[in-house]
Protein backbone atom coordinates (compact mmCIF):
# COMPACT_ATOMS: atom_id res chain seq x y z
CA UNK A 1 0.00 0.00 0.00
CA UNK A 2 1.08 3.27 -0.98
CA UNK A 3 1.96 5.76 1.79
CA UNK A 4 1.95 9.43 0.37
CA UNK A 5 3.22 10.91 3.93
CA UNK A 6 6.28 8.11 4.31
CA UNK A 7 6.83 9.28 0.37
CA UNK A 8 7.16 13.25 1.52
CA UNK A 9 9.52 11.46 4.62
CA UNK A 10 11.48 10.11 2.36
CA UNK A 11 11.57 13.21 0.22
CA UNK A 12 12.97 15.22 3.16
CA UNK A 13 15.68 13.08 4.16
CA UNK A 14 17.16 12.68 0.33
CA UNK A 15 17.26 16.20 1.01
CA UNK A 16 18.69 16.53 3.53
CA UNK A 17 21.23 14.02 2.40
CA UNK A 18 21.82 15.75 -0.66
CA UNK A 19 22.79 18.99 0.99
CA UNK A 20 25.06 16.77 2.86
CA UNK A 21 27.08 15.39 -0.21
CA UNK A 22 26.74 18.94 -2.04
CA UNK A 23 28.70 20.07 1.22
CA UNK A 24 30.97 17.56 1.44
CA UNK A 25 31.81 17.93 -2.17
CA UNK A 26 32.65 21.63 -1.67
CA UNK A 27 35.04 20.66 1.60
CA UNK A 28 36.93 18.79 -0.90
CA UNK A 29 36.64 20.42 -3.90
CA UNK A 30 40.02 22.41 -2.34
CA UNK A 31 42.77 20.10 -1.09
CA UNK A 32 42.61 20.06 2.58
CA UNK A 33 44.60 19.79 5.62
CA UNK A 34 44.14 16.32 7.39
CA UNK A 35 42.12 18.29 10.44
CA UNK A 36 39.43 19.41 7.77
CA UNK A 37 39.46 16.48 6.19
CA UNK A 38 38.51 14.78 9.20
CA UNK A 39 35.87 17.50 9.38
CA UNK A 40 34.61 16.46 5.76
CA UNK A 41 34.51 12.76 6.39
CA UNK A 42 32.12 13.64 9.62
CA UNK A 43 29.64 15.30 7.21
CA UNK A 44 30.21 12.53 4.57
CA UNK A 45 29.16 10.54 7.42
CA UNK A 46 26.12 12.30 7.76
CA UNK A 47 25.19 12.38 4.49
CA UNK A 48 25.28 8.55 4.27
CA UNK A 49 23.09 8.03 6.77
CA UNK A 50 20.22 10.41 5.54
CA UNK A 51 20.66 8.60 2.14
CA UNK A 52 19.75 4.89 4.26
CA UNK A 53 16.98 7.01 5.76
CA UNK A 54 15.70 7.88 2.71
CA UNK A 55 16.17 4.40 1.23
CA UNK A 56 14.23 3.06 3.91
CA UNK A 57 11.17 5.51 3.98
CA UNK A 58 11.01 5.03 0.33
CA UNK A 59 10.59 1.74 0.03
CA UNK A 60 8.31 1.60 2.68
CA UNK A 61 6.24 4.43 1.45
CA UNK A 62 5.38 2.36 -2.29
CA UNK A 63 4.58 -0.95 0.04
CA UNK A 64 7.62 -2.22 -0.63
CA UNK A 65 8.24 -4.78 2.70
CA UNK A 66 10.55 -7.51 1.50
CA UNK A 67 13.95 -6.01 1.55
CA UNK A 68 16.66 -5.88 4.54
CA UNK A 69 14.97 -3.00 6.71
CA UNK A 70 16.99 -4.63 9.39
CA UNK A 71 20.33 -4.32 8.31
CA UNK A 72 19.36 -0.93 6.42
CA UNK A 73 18.69 0.12 10.48
CA UNK A 74 22.06 -1.26 11.59
CA UNK A 75 24.23 0.63 9.02
CA UNK A 76 22.34 3.57 9.72
CA UNK A 77 22.84 3.54 13.78
CA UNK A 78 26.30 2.53 12.82
CA UNK A 79 27.43 5.23 10.69
CA UNK A 80 25.88 7.50 13.59
CA UNK A 81 29.38 6.08 15.83
CA UNK A 82 31.31 5.91 12.82
CA UNK A 83 31.71 9.63 12.36
CA UNK A 84 32.68 10.09 15.85
CA UNK A 85 36.03 8.91 14.60
CA UNK A 86 36.69 11.88 12.53
CA UNK A 87 34.91 13.96 14.78
CA UNK A 88 37.26 13.16 17.50
CA UNK A 89 40.08 13.77 15.59
CA UNK A 90 38.82 17.22 14.33
CA UNK A 91 38.48 18.24 17.98
CA UNK A 92 41.46 16.66 19.50
CA UNK A 93 43.72 18.21 17.17
CA UNK A 94 41.76 21.66 17.84
CA UNK A 95 41.56 21.30 21.67
CA UNK A 96 45.28 19.98 22.30
CA UNK A 97 46.96 20.89 19.62
CA UNK A 98 48.71 17.30 19.63
CA UNK A 99 48.10 14.56 17.02
CA UNK A 100 48.70 11.94 19.17
CA UNK A 101 45.86 12.74 21.34
CA UNK A 102 43.53 13.54 18.90
CA UNK A 103 45.04 9.79 17.32
CA UNK A 104 44.15 8.58 20.79
CA UNK A 105 41.03 10.05 20.90
CA UNK A 106 40.19 9.14 17.15
CA UNK A 107 40.94 4.82 18.48
CA UNK A 108 39.03 5.22 21.57
CA UNK A 109 35.93 6.38 19.41
CA UNK A 110 36.97 3.73 17.14
CA UNK A 111 36.59 0.69 20.08
CA UNK A 112 33.27 2.51 20.76
CA UNK A 113 32.00 2.50 17.42
CA UNK A 114 32.68 -1.16 17.31
CA UNK A 115 31.26 -2.23 20.69
CA UNK A 116 28.16 -0.33 19.82
CA UNK A 117 27.66 -1.55 16.66
CA UNK A 118 28.54 -4.99 17.61
CA UNK A 119 25.12 -4.60 20.02
CA UNK A 120 23.17 -3.30 16.68
CA UNK A 121 23.93 -6.25 15.11
CA UNK A 122 22.46 -8.58 17.76
CA UNK A 123 18.97 -9.65 17.46
CA UNK A 124 16.81 -6.99 18.69
CA UNK A 125 19.62 -4.99 18.68
CA UNK A 126 17.42 -2.13 16.71
CA UNK A 127 14.22 -1.85 17.55
CA UNK A 128 11.49 -1.00 15.44
CA UNK A 129 8.64 1.46 16.13
CA UNK A 130 4.97 1.62 14.94
CA UNK A 131 4.69 2.45 11.16
CA UNK A 132 2.69 5.95 11.08
CA UNK A 133 1.62 8.05 8.31
CA UNK A 134 4.80 9.88 8.14
CA UNK A 135 8.03 8.11 10.13
CA UNK A 136 8.62 4.44 9.97
CA UNK A 137 11.42 5.01 13.26
CA UNK A 138 14.22 2.40 14.26
CA UNK A 139 15.62 2.85 17.93
CA UNK A 140 18.99 1.37 19.12
CA UNK A 141 18.98 -1.13 21.93
CA UNK A 142 20.05 0.59 25.12
CA UNK A 143 24.02 -0.73 25.57
CA UNK A 144 24.21 1.12 22.12
CA UNK A 145 21.88 4.19 22.98
CA UNK A 146 24.05 4.83 26.45
CA UNK A 147 27.30 4.65 24.32
CA UNK A 148 26.28 7.08 22.23
CA UNK A 149 25.38 9.56 24.21
CA UNK A 150 28.01 9.41 26.45
CA UNK A 151 30.38 9.75 23.03
CA UNK A 152 28.12 12.38 22.03
CA UNK A 153 28.11 14.79 25.30
CA UNK A 154 31.69 14.52 25.81
CA UNK A 155 32.30 15.93 22.17
CA UNK A 156 29.52 18.44 22.78
CA UNK A 157 31.72 19.59 26.42
CA UNK A 158 34.95 19.61 24.04
CA UNK A 159 33.36 21.86 21.03
CA UNK A 160 31.79 24.15 23.71
CA UNK A 161 35.23 24.50 25.06
CA UNK A 162 36.96 25.06 22.03
CA UNK A 163 34.21 27.69 20.56
CA UNK A 164 34.20 29.79 23.75
CA UNK A 165 38.49 30.19 23.39
CA UNK A 166 37.80 31.15 19.31
CA UNK A 167 35.07 33.40 20.49
CA UNK A 168 37.23 35.04 23.24
CA UNK A 169 40.13 35.21 20.13
CA UNK A 170 38.33 36.76 17.31
CA UNK A 171 36.60 39.49 20.08
CA UNK A 172 40.27 40.24 21.56
CA UNK A 173 42.40 39.82 18.39
CA UNK A 174 40.09 40.10 15.91
CA UNK A 175 41.21 37.20 14.15
CA UNK A 176 39.33 36.13 11.32
CA UNK A 177 40.71 32.89 11.39
CA UNK A 178 39.26 32.36 14.80
CA UNK A 179 35.87 33.52 13.67
CA UNK A 180 35.29 30.85 11.16
CA UNK A 181 37.30 28.29 13.02
CA UNK A 182 33.93 29.57 15.63
CA UNK A 183 31.34 28.91 12.70
CA UNK A 184 32.41 25.81 11.81
CA UNK A 185 32.24 24.11 15.23
CA UNK A 186 28.54 25.80 15.68
CA UNK A 187 27.23 24.09 12.74
CA UNK A 188 28.44 20.94 14.28
CA UNK A 189 26.58 22.28 17.84
CA UNK A 190 23.65 23.22 16.38
CA UNK A 191 23.51 19.72 14.36
CA UNK A 192 24.58 17.84 17.63
CA UNK A 193 21.51 19.71 19.43
CA UNK A 194 18.79 18.70 16.57
CA UNK A 195 20.34 15.40 16.83
CA UNK A 196 19.62 15.14 20.84
CA UNK A 197 15.81 16.56 20.15
CA UNK A 198 15.31 14.45 17.29
CA UNK A 199 16.75 11.45 19.44
CA UNK A 200 14.84 12.56 22.41
CA UNK A 201 11.19 11.93 20.52
CA UNK A 202 10.12 15.23 21.35
CA UNK A 203 8.77 15.79 18.03
CA UNK A 204 7.09 12.74 16.36
CA UNK A 205 4.82 12.38 13.10
CA UNK A 206 4.20 14.98 10.81
CA UNK A 207 6.16 17.57 13.00
CA UNK A 208 9.41 15.34 13.08
CA UNK A 209 9.20 15.29 9.41
CA UNK A 210 8.78 18.98 9.02
CA UNK A 211 11.50 19.36 11.85
CA UNK A 212 14.51 17.31 9.96
CA UNK A 213 14.30 20.15 7.77
CA UNK A 214 16.23 22.51 10.12
CA UNK A 215 19.62 19.86 9.74
CA UNK A 216 20.06 21.84 6.29
CA UNK A 217 20.82 24.60 8.62
CA UNK A 218 23.68 23.21 10.00
CA UNK A 219 25.35 22.00 6.72
CA UNK A 220 24.10 25.63 4.76
CA UNK A 221 25.78 27.39 8.03
CA UNK A 222 29.14 25.61 7.00
CA UNK A 223 28.76 25.82 2.88
CA UNK A 224 28.35 29.96 3.46
CA UNK A 225 31.31 30.03 5.90
CA UNK A 226 33.20 28.21 3.29
CA UNK A 227 32.34 30.31 0.19
CA UNK A 228 32.93 33.55 2.18
CA UNK A 229 36.31 32.31 3.42
CA UNK A 230 37.14 31.67 -0.11
CA UNK A 231 36.27 34.85 -1.16
CA UNK A 232 37.92 36.91 1.83
CA UNK A 233 40.67 35.48 3.02
CA UNK A 234 43.95 35.98 1.01
CA UNK A 235 45.12 33.41 3.28
CA UNK A 236 43.11 30.04 2.70
CA UNK A 237 41.88 27.70 5.61
CA UNK A 238 42.25 24.86 3.57
CA UNK A 239 45.25 25.49 1.83
CA UNK A 240 47.53 27.00 4.28
CA UNK A 241 45.98 27.57 7.17
CA UNK A 242 46.31 30.23 9.87
CA UNK A 243 45.35 28.83 13.47
CA UNK A 244 44.12 24.96 12.17
CA UNK A 245 47.41 23.83 11.78
CA UNK A 246 49.05 26.27 13.51
CA UNK A 247 50.98 25.32 16.64
CA UNK A 248 49.82 21.47 16.19
CA UNK A 249 52.37 18.84 17.81
CA UNK A 250 52.77 15.60 16.39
Amino acid sequence: MVSIGLIFHAFVTAVVSVVAFILVYELFSKHLSHIMSAYGLFWLATGLLWAQNAYRNTLLGVGVEDFPRFTSAVFSQATVFLSGIPLYYYVGLKVFKNVRIARILAFLSFIVSVIGSWFLAQPNGVIFEPITFFTTEAVANPVSAILFRVSIAVLALLLLYDSVTKYREWKMKKSRASGYELLYNSAILLYIFLGAIDLAKVVSDWQLVVFRILYCAAFLMVYLSIRHQRETSSDYLYVRGESFSASIKE
